[in-house]
C-alpha cells in the first residue's frame, strides 16, 4: 500500500503520525495525564499504583499511550482525576 501522494500539501502518512502523537483518544490521554499532579500515590518512590508512559515507534509512525499498571491504578488515578476537578472519566473500552 502506498500511503503519500504526489503534489502539494502533506501526505497522508504524515497526517496518521500527527493523529497517532497528538490527536488520538491514547495521545490526549498521554498529553494530558502528563501534564498533571498525580500524586504521591501514582508516582513517586512511595507510589501504591503507576502508570507506563509510552512512546513506541516504527518505520512510519510514532505513537503515545498511558497504561495503567493494574486495576489498583485505575481507581487510584480516577480517585486524583476527581480531587483535581478536571471531570474527566477513566474508560479502557473506547467503544463506551
Amino acid at each position: 500500500m502506498i500511503l503519500a501522494r504526489d503534489g502539494p500539501g502533506p501526505r497522508r502518512f504524515e497526517l496518521q503520525d500527527e493523529w497517532l502523537r497528538c490527536d488520538s483518544p491514547s495521545a490526549r490521554a498521554y498529553h494530558t495525564l502528563w501534564s498533571l499532579d498525580l500524586g504521591r500515590q501514582l508516582k513517586g518512590p512511595d507510589a501504591v499504583g503507576g502508570l507506563d508512559f509510552l512512546e513506541e515507534s516504527n518505520m512510519v509512525s510514532t505513537w503515545l499511550a498511558v497504561r495503567p499498571r493494574d486495576e489498583v491504578t485505575l481507581s487510584l488515578l480516577q480517585q486524583r482525576l476527581n480531587d483535581l476537578g478536571t471531570g474527566i472519566r477513566v474508560v479502557t473500552d473506547y467503544a463506551r
